[in-house]
């Protein structure tokens, strides 16, 4: 006999002792969670599938008068799947089920398909209460997996199962409502729905498919929202009142998708799609995830659940928020939903019409930072929905954007770009404290780098509203660190924003021709007054100094390897020497001082006018003094040194005495690409701060 046929002979004589149900059920089990034990079972779900399929064709054969001929035995021909699937007893045994085909979610549909809604809506909600007491002690499930527990091995994910629940609960619109309004029927599982999202979005790595949960859970708000409305659209044409009881089951529902959104892991590289219209020439090299038009559909799906169930996401500063229990979560909600909306806008996914899902909206979307401003801040504090904020913060600061793009000749959404710079004054400040570390110890490099054009932009807004206070933000940045305070790779690198910055007001003075007067500080001598005790001085003064007092560094420049044997004597002094140049605070103030001779220079060839003083013999002749008289002095004998410690390294021996080594100034660029000729970390920043004094000399003798 068959296995179809064996199958078959068990249910008709489960049939003629009136508990089918329990024989399928009892197969079922078996084919789920005997797989990974020692006895195989002997019918695997495909198999018991391919019988119940037999079935609904039966069924479907029977319900159009048709004669079947597909054969088997009469009574198996009688069995309908109602009868034969139990929900109370099936969804505990199938929800956390495993297979490695799509079986589970197959013969959940037919639950769903084929019996009492009520009773699927009862036995979900009960999976609902297991689930959820599954991910609250998710760490005990993990030390029993590493006992190899076979049957814990074959439950599937808590997200997994969330959404085959969610899936489930669509049967809502086919139970009956004869005594309970739909609003008492769908609150009976939609604040435990609500209660697992939010301990999911404390163990996002539970979520092992996020676009499968939001799908399901769309479309149940969207199920929801269907039945309630048809419901009521007859009682409306009968005179009733009908407005409280939509308005309450749409709130619940607003919540339900309120929760979800604020769950979420980031989706569809918002940052990544923003920081390329914003910096499209850096932003070449960022490559987007995979998924992304995906992940921007699925939010697109979300939105419009979310506007039909009565929420907006324009939301004035004076209106209140919708009437929901969680407020924080809704407003986090708008914010997610916005800035995914505002990107799809600029950005939009090859697959559909960018915008079309705030359609449905009578109102252009209108964006404001300052009505978001305390979320902002909240998230660059917690580094929480962080995405989303950074992409906001980049289209709306960005002055290099294209074209908004139009939907069917109307605008849907204005951008953030129409809130003044006056209104972002209460912004901006925070925004120049809180960025600044973020950018120097975030784990992801991109967002590093992110942050810190982001505060570039940020700069550059706060100088148009109040040009000394964007200059002591930048001075605070190059300035000293707080005693204690641990190295900063920002103050190197807000050098950079320096000479942005000064390069802006040059450029704007100069254009604006002889006759204008010029109120920049940057592009005045206020500039240098403020800046040049921070920017031209070494850290601290007598950084270059000290390795001549401290370790007796021969003053000689082109060294033979005899002339280090006497300077260092037994090596000792070599190794102090060496471990001083390779640590991380001589490097990191070498590494800055490149940065600032770097301005310096710039400055020289780009401040043809003189604005900031540069050309000033007295301001030549301090920086001179307080900067580069030390450097011309040590960097070169630095440089013919740290060769000299290479060359004996490499030999394992002193050369021979009379072995001169090359003098760096005339081999310069030779070292700047032959990467064997040296291992020292500070071979290259004492390089670079050379070819630095080199161009500055050079400048003064052209």
């Amino acid at each position: 006999m068959s296995t179809h046929g064996e199958i078959e002979a068990l249910l008709t004589q489960s049939y003629n002792n009136s508990s089918p149900n329990l024989v399928l059920t009892t197969l079922i089990t078996s084919a789920i969670y005997d797989v990974n034990g020692d006895i195989k079972p002997k019918y695997d779900l495909e198999q018991i599938i391919a019988i119940l399929q037999r079935l609904e064709v039966e069924a479907k054969l029977d319900q159009s008068n048709l004669k079947s001929d597909l054969g088997g035995d009469s009574n198996i021909n009688k069995l309908s799947l109602s009868e034969l699937l139990d929900p109370l007893s099936l969804l505990p045994i199938l929800v956390p089920g495993t297979s490695a085909t799509d079986a589970v979610p197959q013969l959940l549909d037919m639950i769903s398909t084929h019996c009492s809604a009520k009773e699927v809506i009862v036995a979900a909600e009960e999976s609902l209460e297991r689930v959820r007491r599954d991910i609250e002690h998710i760490e005990e499930r993990s030390d029993d997996e590493g006992e190899g527990n076979d049957k814990i091995n074959a439950i599937a994910p808590p997200g997994v199962q969330l959404v085959r629940i969610v899936r489930l609960f669509q049967v809502i619109s086919l139970v009956p409502t004869r005594r309970k309004p739909p609003s008492e029927m769908i609150k009976s599982f939609i604040p435990e729905l609500e209660a697992i999202l939010a301990i999911l979005a404390d163990k996002i790595s539970l979520i092992q498919a996020p676009h499968n949960l939001i799908q399901e859970f769309s479309a149940l708000a969207q199920r929801m929202l269907d039945w309630v409305e048809e419901k009521y659209a007859k009682h409306a044409t009968e005179g009733l009142n009908t407005e409280e009881e939509v308005r309450k089951s749409q709130t619940l529902i607003l919540s339900l998708l309120t929760t979800l959104v604020s769950s979420l892991p980031p989706l569809a590289s918002l940052t990544k799609r923003a920081f390329k219209l914003s910096f499209p020439r850096q932003g070449m090299r960022e490559n987007l995830n995979e998924r992304w038009e995906v992940d921007s559909e699925d939010l697109r799906c979300v939105t419009a659940a979310y506007i039909r169930a009565g929420g907006s996401l324009s939301p004035s500063v004076d209106s209140s928020l919708s009437p929901i229990p969680n407020q924080a979560n809704q407003a986090k909600a708008i914010f997610v939903l916005s800035a995914h909306a505002i990107v799809d806008a600029y950005y939009p996914p090859s697959t559909s019409s960018s915008i079309v899902h705030i359609s449905q909206s009578e109102k252009p979307l209108t964006f404001s930072l300052t009505f978001h401003s305390p979320l902002i801040i909240s998230s660059i504090q917690t580094n929480a929905f962080l995405d989303e904020t950074l992409a906001v913060l980049l289209l709306c600061l960005s002055s290099s954007l294209p074209p908004l793009p139009s939907h069917q000749n109307q605008v849907l959404i204005k951008v953030p770009l129409y809130d003044s710079t006056s209104s972002l004054e209460p912004l901006l400040l925070p925004l120049c404290e809180l960025l600044p570390p973020l950018a120097s110890h975030h784990p992801d490099p991109f967002i590093r780098h992110c942050t810190y054009r982001l505060l570039g932009l940020v700069v550059e807004r706060l100088e148009k509203l109040d040009m000394m206070a964007g200059a002591r933000v930048l001075r605070d940045l190059v300035g000293p660190l707080p005693d204690g305070a641990p190295q900063s790779q920002m103050r190197i690198a807000a050098v950079g924003l320096v000479k942005d910055s000064v390069l802006r007001a040059l450029s704007e003075s100069q254009s604006k021709g002889k006759g204008f007067k010029n109120t920049s500080i940057l592009a005045s001598p206020r500039f240098l007054q403020m800046f040049a005790p921070v920017l031209f001085v070494a850290e601290p003064p007598d950084f270059f100094d000290s390795f001549e007092s401290e370790l007796s560094l021969p003053t000689v420049t082109a060294l033979e390897s005899s002339s280090i044997t006497m300077a260092f004597g037994d090596g000792k002094k070599l190794e102090n020497l060496r471990k001083k140049l390779e640590s991380d605070k001589v490097n990191t103030e070498l590494a800055r001082l490149t940065e600032c001779v770097s301005l310096y220079y710039v400055l020289l060839a780009r401040d043809r006018g003189n604005l900031t003083g540069i050309h000033d013999r007295d301001n030549r002749s301090n920086i001179e003094r307080t900067l580069f008289e030390s450097m011309r002095r040590v960097v070169p004998r630095l440089i013919n040194l740290i060769q000299g410690i290479e060359s004996v390294n490499a030999s394992s021996s002193i050369p021979h005495p009379h072995h001169k080594l090359s003098d760096p100034r005339t081999e310069l660029h030779s070292h700047t690409h032959t990467h064997t000729r040296s291992q020292s970390p500070a071979l290259i920043p004492l390089i670079s701060l050379q070819m630095g004094l080199q161009r500055i000399d050079e400048f003064y003798q052209s």
